[in-house]
């Protein structure tokens, strides 16, 4: 079964090489119970609805993927608790006295209005516990404090994962540092405003791929989290958040190729209409590197006047991907790709991490330089509205984006950015299928890949091994590529089936918080 599936939706050569987006939806694996379904009514396919985050982010069953997203309304989509909603509703020109609720289990709980315009209205769905994954809550309007609250002709679907974990104590930020994001149709509005206040502007950012503003502001006059909560007040319609680091997702051989199946044929790695464009979220990458000379790597900076970070983590990564070749032992697993790499890791007194300010521009940056997947080897242990909001505004335009799950050996907290449902969250295995010692644990992960002693490139022209799960989460983003080589519109519903599907299970039964789905593998007859 296994064998006619990967035929049939990648187009290996059986009948006429139907693509896997259009004939997923007939067959899958005999050992997945999870469906596929029509990826024109899945949240993922391409161009015009948001990936769904992993299933692993609610249960640790198989579920099934939703059938349709969003509201009764048209253009909806699933959303989170703390998350902005858009429907379809036109206010009256005296909206003040007016309320808005959904119905949670026979109690109404109240909608934040956010913006409105000729033909739509934005509210705020709150962080409620009573608010549950994978579910369709009626939406009921009070005209005035007299009135009966009248359920009106629309509904709020809820995803089908769990909510963000709420925020965990951080690794760290930029002291005194708050970082902004908005449409930036308010960017006048809020510019404005935080001139007349007790801030200092530090940056300020076009993310002109997502249509976002992004402003870094200073206070040194009052405590870091009044002033957040003062201004998440002030403008409920921005994301508000500290400017939080990121660090690399690593510690100080030749058996994981063989672990994840890859295929030994290069054909297999340069077959294709064009070159893959992988990016990378990282630190410097030494271009002048012997094992990366010739390759085609594009890299920009996004540092605010503070050094780069070190350049060995950056380069073992990129190594990894798109080494040259020029030892054997060295070579990359998609050596004719193109690397995209964003810098944004940059010293500070307690060492080399990345803010969320570089974050969100490198992100942005990846978008408008046409990249589909993205390979990030940093974690932070705490949630971010910020770049939550980034990395969901990401996901609706394709991005397909790997993350190391971290090395602080938690085993409850969710580090980010792994735990945003929007990104495939990466552990690290050895060679005998044992989880790193260090690796953090936790219903979020989602794959196992090879990331324990692992042979890579050194600051100099010898290699050297590494461990963690920065390490393993670049032969999951090739995995990924091969299929996306094979099919290129590939939603993220239908990629997350198929490599779910050909994983071998670690640990006990299905999805658990040690391995996910398992460790990752190529077909046998992928290539071959």
């Amino acid at each position: 079964m296994k064998h006619l599936m990967l035929a049939v939706c990648l187009g290996l050569g059986w009948g006429s090489g139907v693509s896997l987006i259009a004939s997923a939806a007939e067959t899958h694996p005999a050992h997945s119970t999870v469906p596929v379904r029509d990826p024109a009514a899945m949240p993922g396919a391409l161009p015009d609805t948001p990936a769904p985050a992993s299933p692993a982010r609610q249960s640790t069953e198989r579920m099934p993927l939703p059938t349709s997203p969003g509201l009764r309304a048209p253009t909806g989509q699933c959303v989170y608790p703390g998350q902005a909603v858009v429907l379809p509703i036109h206010l009256d020109a005296q909206t003040g006295s007016q309320q808005w609720f959904i119905e949670v289990q026979g109690e109404l709980i109240a909608l934040q209005l956010l913006s409105q315009d000729k033909r739509q209205t934005r509210f705020l769905l709150p962080s409620d516990s009573r608010i549950k994954p994978q579910q369709i809550y009626p939406v009921f309007r009070q005209r005035d404090q007299w009135s009966q609250a009248q359920p009106m002709a629309v509904d709020i679907r809820t995803c089908t994962f769990a909510p963000l974990a709420p925020p965990q104590p951080a690794t760290g930020h930029t002291a005194g540092e708050i970082v902004l994001l908005m449409d930036s149709a308010h960017l006048e509005q809020v510019s404005a405003e935080i001139e007349r206040q007790d801030y200092r502007l530090v940056a300020l950012h076009s993310l002109m791929t997502l249509g976002q503003s992004l402003l870094v502001i200073k206070t040194d006059s009052q405590p870091l989290n009044e002033a957040i909560e003062h201004l998440r007040r002030r403008f409920p319609f921005a994301e508000i958040d500290r400017n939080d680091h990121y660090q690399n997702a690593s510690a100080p051989r030749q058996y994981a190729r063989e672990k994840i199946n890859w295929p030994p044929s290069p054909d297999c790695q340069t077959s294709g209409a064009a070159p893959l464009r992988i990016g990378l979220i990282d630190g410097d990458v030494a271009l002048d590197h012997p094992d990366l000379l010739g390759q085609r790597i594009t890299l920009q900076a996004f540092h605010r006047n503070r050094p780069g970070g070190d350049q060995a983590h950056a380069t073992a990564i990129a190594v990894l991907l798109v080494g040259n070749g020029r030892s054997a032992a060295l070579g990359g697993l998609l050596p004719d790709a193109d690397l995209i790499a964003a810098s944004v890791l940059e010293q500070f007194d307690h060492g080399s991490v990345a803010t969320t300010e570089a974050m969100a521009r490198a992100l942005d940056w990846l978008l408008a330089q046409q990249v589909r997947l993205v390979n990030i080897s940093l974690s932070g242990s705490r949630t971010n509205s910020v770049l939550n909001r980034i990395l969901e505004l990401g996901s609706h335009q394709g991005l397909l984006i790997f993350a190391a799950a971290g090395n602080d050996k938690l085993q409850n907290d969710v580090a980010f950015p792994a735990g945003h449902p929007a990104v495939i969250a990466i552990t690290a295995i050895d060679a005998a299928n044992r989880v790193y010692s260090f690796a953090n644990q936790g219903d979020y992960l989602d794959f196992s890949a090879p990331g324990v002693d692992i042979w890579t490139a050194s600051p100099g022209e010898d290699g050297q091994y590494r461990s963690g799960t920065s390490f393993a989460t670049p032969y999951a983003v090739a995995v990924a590529a091969l299929y996306l080589r094979l099919n290129p519109n590939m939603s993220r519903a239908i990629l997350y089936n198929v490599m779910q599907g050909y994983s071998q299970d670690l640990g006990a039964t299905g999805h658990d918080p040690v391995f996910g789905w398992g460790s990752l593998r190529l077909p046998d007859e992928m290539c071959r």
